[in-house]
Parts: structure tokens; C-alpha cells; sequence
């Protein structure tokens, strides 16, 4: 594992980035709002993508790694940290492309499923994008979704773990969301708050993270 030299306006996006062995794709993580990119769920995500061949990307965002709070400043500043990220991600796909190939994945967590669709909606016309979504922020997305072109997400790919022990899930929401994409697949894992914590424990919370891994690779290989 290295990092990339990823700036914004002279200071460093900090990074974690790895290359797979195969060729699959590239893949970019979003964390939540305080939920770092080493947290459980997007560390078995990034397993997981690894695992599927794609080279794989996390940062954090300055605010969260410095103690700051999250605010309408700091959220403007982690929004120009992911695109700084995925720009820099998605030429290196380009130089690659002849040996390496694949797509090229935004994958986001709560607030960062927010940033990964803005960043799909701006650069819509690059590199072929799917997108992975963990505890997606549903009625937000759908907004996005209403305010986009007609059509602008109907060629992406669409995987989502949605968590129902809370309030956090919004069914009509998800309702309106998932029309838009040209196939989708989810996990719903019912006694998980947002957080990605179970109800039932330890023992639940890591089968979840389990079901979500192999839901992923499902989706990933096409089934």
C-alpha cells in the first residue's frame, strides 16, 4: 500500500492507495462524514474490490483527519479533496488503459455517497462509471437524480448496502432512485443501524460485513 501525490490548492489529499494484480478497473472510496476510510465497512470494501482486481483509492477528508467539525465549509472543502482524488484516479486510468483496462468505480459511505454521485453526474461523459453505495442517502440522491439531465445515469451500474435499523432508510426515496440506473443490486441488512453496527452484536456486525462482501462480488462478476 503507497499514497498518491494528490493536492488541493498546495496541501496534500491524504490517501491510501493499492493496485491489484488484475486488471478490472480503478475504484474510488468516499468515506462518510466521521466515519474514516479505515472504518470496517470500507475496509472490507476495499478487500473486496481488491480482491475483484481493481486498483483501489481511499482518502479522508482534511476537517475529519484535523478535529474540525463538519460544517457547510468543511463539507465544500471534502467535495473538492474527492474530486482532486477522482480527477487524478481517472487520468491514471486513461495512462493505463491499454495495460490495465477495466472501469472506473466511485464507491461512498453515507455523506460520500452523496459526493460519489455529484462527482458521476459531473464527469458523466469520461471513463464508464459504476457506482458502490454503503448506507446511501437516499432522499438526497433522488433530488440529485430528479435534477440531472433525463437519462444521465442510465448507462452506470448501481450496488447499495441499505440499513434498516434506523431511520436512515427511506423506501420511497430509494424508490425514485433506482430507475435511473441500468442495473442495481442491494444488500439490505435489517437490524443494522447506519453505522453499519448490528443490533445482535459483534458476531452480527461482521456477518453483515460478510453478506455485503459477497453481495459486492456478485455484483462485480455480473451475477
Amino acid at each position: 500500500m503507497t499514497t498518491l501525490s494528490i493536492e488541493l490548492r498546495g496541501r496534500p489529499v491524504r490517501n491510501l492507495f493499492q493496485e491489484a494484480p488484475a486488471g478490472a478497473g480503478s475504484a474510488l472510496i468516499l468515506p462518510g462524514a466521521y466515519y474514516s476510510s479505515q472504518a470496517p465497512g470500507l475496509y472490507f470494501l476495499r478487500e473486496s474490490l481488491l480482491r475483484a482486481g481493481f486498483d483501489v483509492l481511499a482518502i479522508d477528508y482534511h476537517y475529519f483527519l484535523s478535529g474540525q467539525s463538519f460544517s457547510e465549509a468543511s463539507r465544500a472543502e471534502a467535495e473538492e479533496e474527492a474530486e482532486a482524488a477522482y480527477l487524478h484516479l481517472a487520468e491514471r486510468a486513461r495512462q493505463l488503459e491499454r495495460t490495465r483496462g477495466g472501469r472506473l468505480l466511485i464507491a461512498g459511505k453515507s455523506f460520500g455517497s452523496i459526493v460519489a454521485l455529484k462527482l458521476a453526474l459531473a464527469h458523466r461523459t469520461g471513463s464508464p462509471t459504476a457506482l458502490v453505495l454503503l448506507t446511501p442517502i437516499e432522499a438526497r440522491l433522488a433530488a440529485m437524480l430528479a435534477n440531472a439531465r433525463e437519462g444521465a445515469a442510465r448507462s452506470w451500474d448501481l450496488f447499495a448496502v441499505r440499513c434498516g435499523a434506523d431511520e436512515a432508510r427511506d423506501d420511497a426515496a430509494w424508490a425514485q432512485v433506482v430507475p435511473a440506473f441500468a442495473r442495481v443490486a442491494e444488500v439490505i441488512l435489517e437490524r443494522t443501524t447506519h453505522g453499519m453496527d448490528s443490533l445482535d452484536g459483534p458476531r452480527a456486525s461482521l456477518q453483515g460485513l460478510v453478506d455485503m462482501c459477497a453481495g459486492l462480488e456478485r455484483w462485480l462478476s455480473g451475477d
